[in-house]
């Protein structure tokens, strides 16, 4: 496979090889492939924890409406304590 990239990450990588922190620019592209598996896989356990989330995010974005991270999260806390309570956890 080919992949053609903008300058920027091309840069990006040439420097972290360059740095030593990668051997080559295949093995910092497999690393960054694995971590946006993983995160998706993070992503796909959180909305199948909280099944209301993804309604909520599309209804939020669809009205313009902005809210605090802080308060997503504990929004998420709070329903994570109430189904783990339902669980009988």
């Amino acid at each position: 496979m080919n992949v053609k990239l903008p300058k920027e990450s091309e840069d990006i990588i040439r420097r972290r090889v360059e740095s030593g922190d990668y051997s080559s620019a295949e093995a910092f592209l497999i690393e960054a492939i694995r971590h946006q598996a993983e995160f998706d896989e993070d992503v796909d356990a959180l909305l199948a924890d909280h099944p209301t989330l993804r309604e909520e995010i599309e209804e939020s974005d669809a009205r313009g409406i902005e809210v605090p991270a802080d308060e997503v999260f504990a929004r998420l806390r709070d329903q994570q304590r109430r189904f783990e309570k339902e669980a009988g956890r």
